[in-house]
């Protein structure tokens, strides 16, 4: 591949990847140094392209459903919520009220369980041992979780065309109630060890910053977005499903450093804890029985997408549908939340020192799986 790299005297280059000492994807970053600082970032994504959209064309949307729930596997409710919706619109059936009680449930729990897990994991930039291991106990509570709702630890399965596959009981409810009591006792213990450290504040503030008109120009979405200034939540801005009955609020910064990433993290992980709770409320008074509906035949106006939108952990994921003639599917496009946000990290690393490029990369969070589709 032909790198982009800055010239001349005494400047030098330090490649990093594709392989990674980890399970993550393959990505290759090229820096160039001027002694420690960089000058400039150039990555190199897409190495494990996996034909995903190809592959759906000529499936019917239910068939096509286990393979968009593994576009990502830290995303598969937020993928799989935008795909049904973008099938829905195909059809003038109204999903049940309940399902999509359920829906938000899991897609509330999806971005606990990240946020949570990627505080800890901001903190293994830094080698911030008791943070990281705190942050992965919490993560793997909140996991067990979600394989008491969906059967597996990704939520896969449950939410299908016409709305879920399964309820949730009294019991799980109180069981979610519980947990997510201990989670945000020892969570909040976390963020309090987080900032008395005087060093590890002095590491994140100011550094990796993206100011508030390159979140604009690039798009960006989500955290990276929202850290810049931006106060874009598709959750309020679309309020699809039933986001727009339930109290929250957006959580922005507008430093677009390191720390702010990690403030509007640490605000979205109360939001969803509140959302949480009002949804288990909304089930618990709920006495309807019907999970799902039949979508019956599904029609397009010629030429014409449906698209479905979801608000994932780190942004808003957007699939665009096109059905042929038979309800199959002819044409799937997927702009994963991640895709816009790449760009942003070679512009945000530029003037720091190589060191903090692991806390500046954590601190996005992004997905190398979901844009090698």
């Amino acid at each position: 591949y032909e790198m982009l790299t800055s010239q001349g005297e005494g400047l030098f280059e330090v490649p990093v990847g594709p392989i990674h000492a980890g399970i993550i994807e393959p990505g290759h970053f090229r820096f160039s140094q001027a002694g420690e600082a960089m000058l400039q970032l150039d990555a190199k994504l897409f190495f494990t392209h996996r034909g995903i959209e190809k592959a759906v064309e000529g499936l019917t949307p239910m068939e096509a459903l286990p393979i968009v729930e593994r576009i990502c596997g830290a995303c598969s409710v937020a993928n799989t919520l935008s795909f049904c919706q973008a099938v829905e619109k195909c059809s003038e059936a109204e999903v049940p009220y309940r399902a999509w009680l359920i829906r938000t449930l899991a897609a509330e729990m999806e971005r606990l369980y990240n946020h949570v897990g990627d505080t800890g994991n901001i903190c293994a930039g830094v080698g911030f041992s008791p943070v990281i291991s705190m942050g992965t106990r919490l993560k793997e509570y909140l996991m067990q979780l979600n394989e008491m709702l969906a059967g597996n630890r990704f939520l896969r399965g449950l939410i299908i065309p016409g709305g879920v596959q399964y309820d949730v009981t009294d019991a799980m409810l109180e069981e979610i109630e519980e947990v997510l009591r201990e989670v945000e006792a020892v969570y909040a213990d976390m963020v309090h060890i987080m900032w008395e450290q005087a060093n590890f504040v002095n590491r994140i503030r100011t550094t990796g910053r993206v100011r508030q008109e390159t979140a604009f120009d690039l798009a960006m979405v989500g955290v990276g977005a929202r850290a810049s200034g931006s106060t874009r939540d598709s959750r309020k801005d679309i309020g699809y499903g039933i986001y727009d009955e339930l109290d929250f609020d957006v959580i922005t910064e507008t430093a677009g450093d390191v720390e702010a990433r990690i403030k509007v993290r640490i605000g979205e992980v109360a939001q969803s804890l509140k959302l949480v709770r009002q949804l288990i409320s909304k089930l618990r008074r709920n006495a309807e029985t019907q999970l799902a509906v039949e979508l019956g035949e599904l029609q397009q106006e010629e030429g014409h997408f449906t698209w479905g939108i979801s608000e994932s952990a780190r942004g808003d994921n957007l699939h665009c549908l096109l059905l042929d003639k038979e309800g199959r599917i002819d044409r799937l496009f997927v702009r994963s939340a991640s895709y816009p946000n790449w760009p942003a990290l070679t512009v945000a690393v530029q003037g720091d020192i190589i060191p903090d490029f692991p806390l500046i990369n954590k601190s996005f969070e992004l997905c190398y799986a979901c844009i090698d589709r």
